[in-house]
């Protein structure tokens, strides 16, 4: 779990001590069965069931603060997949993460004054981070915070920390689940443009063919001209086409298909989509724009091959 690669030892044990407390009956919430069941011992049970009081403060203001006996307090006013996203959240490896993601100009040093930490605390703090950037194939700057790396991964690192986030029952957790959709979003608008600058020549069109009475329409065409790499091209277009997005209901004929590029990338979709639908649809545009930088280095790669032997 990416809580273990984000959170430092304390609020490890504060999620801990969370997962513990929500599996029991109350009746059998008290610190002697949760130091019996975390193996730790009474006073150090103690003291990280005051650090979980801190945090309720702000997490979870509807528990009376002045309740200070563990008998006494009504954990169902807190959820575990809130506490989760908090503690996350709020953890100075994420920010790092984030803050390396989405400044400017970011700095390894000016992040470390602005936290109150050393850089060699935040180094040692971040080795999880390092260790999981790693099976991606990625790496993080030891000067800027950046993620350096081969680009195709990007977009795997981005499904896994979405799913970490979205792992939340959105019925019953509705006001999380699309935060942690926003958080997610978020994150995958810059990983485009912080991959490399957007070119005019690379920016992909993008037809849509939905009812244009159906509501779905307008949810597609807001959602993925978010994207600084995509250029919504009008219905009666055809030649200069890379992606053609179309209800089941609207599909091309097939003497229509015809006016359509040969390599033409169709994603049929359901006007009954969901959120997590509408994330997965801009993953597959980052997916082709992607593939379309690929194709345009090897096909550079091959001119230069060949005009060394011209």
């Amino acid at each position: 779990m990416l809580e273990q690669i984000f959170l430092v030892k304390q609020d490890v044990e504060k999620y801990r001590m969370l997962t513990v407390i929500k599996s029991l009956p109350p009746r059998e919430v008290n610190l002697s069965n949760i130091s019996s069941r975390l193996q730790f011992t009474y006073q150090k049970t103690y003291n990280i069931f005051q650090a979980l009081l801190e945090d309720f403060v702000e997490v979870a203001p509807d528990i009376d603060s002045s309740d200070t006996k563990i008998e006494s307090i009504d954990f169902s006013k807190i959820s575990i997949d809130t506490y989760r996203l908090y503690l996350v959240k709020n953890s100075v490896v994420f920010q790092a993460f984030n803050y390396g993601l989405t400044s400017a100009n970011p700095s390894f040093e000016s992040f470390s004054n602005d936290h109150f930490t050393s850089k060699s605390t935040l180094n040692r703090r971040m080795s999880k981070f390092r260790a999981f950037l790693k099976n991606f194939g990625l790496k993080i700057s030891n000067s800027t915070l950046e993620i350096k790396g081969n680009e195709k991964n990007y977009t795997d690192l981005y499904k896994d920390v979405y799913t970490f986030f979205s792992n939340v029952d959105q019925n019953e957790f509705p006001g999380i689940y699309n935060a942690a959709e926003l958080i997610s979003k978020d994150l995958y608008q810059v990983l485009p443009s912080y991959i490399s600058t957007i070119r005019q020549e690379d920016i992909i069109k993008v037809k849509v063919l939905i009812d244009p009475g159906n509501q779905a329409a307008e949810v597609v065409l807001r959602n993925i001209r978010t994207l600084g790499f995509v250029e919504v091209v009008p219905s009666d277009v055809f030649d200069d086409v890379d992606v053609l997005i179309t209800s089941l209901d609207v599909l091309p004929l097939d003497i229509e298909k015809k006016k359509y590029p040969e390599n033409l990338k169709v994603i049929s979709w359901d006007i009954s989509s969901t959120r997590p639908d509408y994330i997965w649809l801009l993953i597959q545009l980052n997916q082709i724009y992607v593939k379309k930088l690929k194709e345009k280095k090897i096909v550079i790669k091959r001119r230069r091959h060949f005009s060394f032997f011209v």
